[in-house]
């Protein structure tokens, strides 16, 4: 597997032997090749064997070396990622016999913080695909969207995956989380942006994703993702989370849009699981659906996962305070209709009429769910003033 250009010095090819094929399976030598040329950045050293040295000659001096690789990347990365970087790059100084016990000690690692997603809305899943310049991203993304998987299994994907007689995408045991293949459906439409983009791609490659330099090796999941934060904020797409250590828009976010999607349309939970690679216990060993139970399901998702052709209906805003003069009138009637229902609820369960009972109770939800959407928009002191005017003009 070709590596990184700084992976071919000798510190580097030593490590990675002593790593074993399992890094390289796992491609942990793209990260290592991002921090190890980081810290040479940060140290002013022009080689591997060079910073070895400066570290060995100034070993007083590791900490504040390290500190301001980690400054630096804390300045992009969440506190997760920066301690994995510093975790490889600890790992790799530890093997040449560099002692960084005493600069680990004095590091001021930044603190975990709780990310703040939320699910792009259709328009801006539009956006993000039509917006990208480059082919190889607009793919990824819908991919993503539209089959639930993570990034590490998307990128991993070859063209022989891609089953276009069955419908479905085969995802390696060896690329997913659990260790375990699974299958997720090909829906039409991004059937049929595969085959739009193996058509017009200008290299041969058996990766669905290829590194353009190398074709013969799959493009490194931190190209993309530089490249995908680089589009939001290119296009101004989304915000910074509350956190301010990443975006409310990355490509874990496309993972629940999936589920949720799936989840709105009514698609069997258990099959979206399965789809996902979640691990069902002892529910998926005895759930066992028939292939015209699976295709009723897989409609289901086609369309609910479809992105183009479809619009949201967009609401116009309205002043607040013509908002809150609206919800008054609307609580007003709809506290009328919830008496009636209450009054013919009863007689419904003296009488013993169910089928009446069933309908009023339905009824009675509904109307409560849009009752909910009206006092959202007023305060304590506002609902318990038309409580009070509701309650006069009843008596």
């Amino acid at each position: 597997m070709a590596k990184p250009e700084i992976l071919e010095e000798e510190p580097a090819r030593r490590y990675l032997e002593f790593a074993g094929p399992k890094f390289m399976r796992e491609r942990r030598h793209y990260p290592l090749a991002f921090i190890l040329r980081t810290a040479l950045e940060v140290a002013e050293c022009s080689s591997l064997a060079e910073f070895l040295e400066f570290c060995r000659k100034n070993n007083d001096q590791l900490r504040i070396v390290f500190q301001r690789i980690i400054n630096k990347l804390n300045e992009r990365y969440a506190p997760k990622t920066v301690s994995f970087y510093m975790y490889l790059l600890f790992n790799f100084l530890d093997f040449h016999n560099i002692d960084i016990e005493k600069a680990k000690r004095k590091l001021k690692m930044p603190r975990g913080t709780v990310r703040v997603d939320r699910l792009p809305t259709l328009a801006e899943v539009q956006k993000l695909i039509l917006a990208s310049r480059s082919p190889r991203m607009r793919l990824l993304i819908q991919l993503l969207l539209q089959t639930g998987m993570r990034v590490s299994e998307a990128l991993s994907l070859r063209v022989a995956d891609i089953d276009f007689d069955a419908k479905v995408i085969r995802i390696r045991g060896a690329a997913t989380k659990t260790k375990r293949a699974r299958e997720v459906p090909l829906i039409p439409e991004l059937e049929a942006a595969i085959k739009e983009y193996l058509d017009r791609r200008k290299v041969d490659s058996v990766w669905l994703f290829p590194n353009l330099r190398d074709p013969s090796q799959p493009v490194s999941r931190e190209k993309m993702m530089r490249n995908f934060f680089n589009l939001l904020q290119r296009y101004h797409l989304a915000p910074r989370d509350p956190s301010g250590r990443g975006y409310q828009i990355h490509f874990h976010v496309f993972r629940k849009w999936y589920k949720t999607m799936l989840e709105r349309a009514g698609v069997n939970r258990l099959l979206i699981e399965r789809w996902m690679g979640h691990t069902i216990g002892v529910q998926g060993v005895y759930f066992l659906p028939t292939p015209e139970d699976e295709a009723r399901e897989r409609e289901k998702a086609a369309e609910a996962l479809r992105i183009f052709g479809k619009t949201e209906e967009l609401k116009p805003q309205l002043s607040a305070p013509l908002e809150k003069a609206l919800a008054k009138q609307a609580l007003l009637s709809l506290w009328a209709i919830e008496d009636a229902l209450l009054e013919k609820l009863v007689i419904a369960t003296v009488y013993r009429k169910k089928d009446v009972r069933e309908e009023i109770e339905r009824n009675l939800e509904v109307l409560r769910e849009r009752m909910t959407e009206f006092t959202s928009k007023l305060t304590r002191e506002e609902l318990e003033e038309l409580q009070r005017l509701y309650g006069e003009r009843t008596h």
